[in-house]
């Protein structure tokens, strides 16, 4: 395994274990030790997708659970992934899954 790959999977741990916080592109590559345009090449040069969408993907992931999981409510689901923005992190999702996560909480399986 190559250096760059460690780091890249470590990134990507920072970010799964971290989704709720500063996972801006600016401070992993700072925690790595490399600059923000290095990384990101790095990272997409690894992943076949820019860290942005990566980020995207991981805090929609984990919203899909919590709201499947029906104790938190859409707006707690929402700062739980890093969203302190209500309206945006709807809109994201949305995009995202193509329905609202009010939407998807109320067909949830229980």
């Amino acid at each position: 395994m190559s250096n760059y790959h460690r780091l890249i999977e470590m990134a990507k741990r920072i970010v799964i274990e971290n989704c709720s916080g500063d996972v801006s592109l600016k401070n992993i590559a700072r925690e790595l030790g490399l600059s923000s345009f290095y990384f990101s090449k790095l990272f997409k040069k690894e992943e076949g997708m820019n860290y942005k969408d990566f980020v995207i993907s991981v805090r929609m992931e984990k919203a899909k659970e919590l709201i499947q999981e029906g104790k938190l409510n859409v707006n707690e689901v929402a700062i739980a992934v890093g969203y302190n923005n209500n309206t945006y992190f709807g809109k994201a999702f949305k995009n995202y899954f193509g329905i609202t996560a009010k939407d998807m909480r109320l067909h949830r399986k229980d």
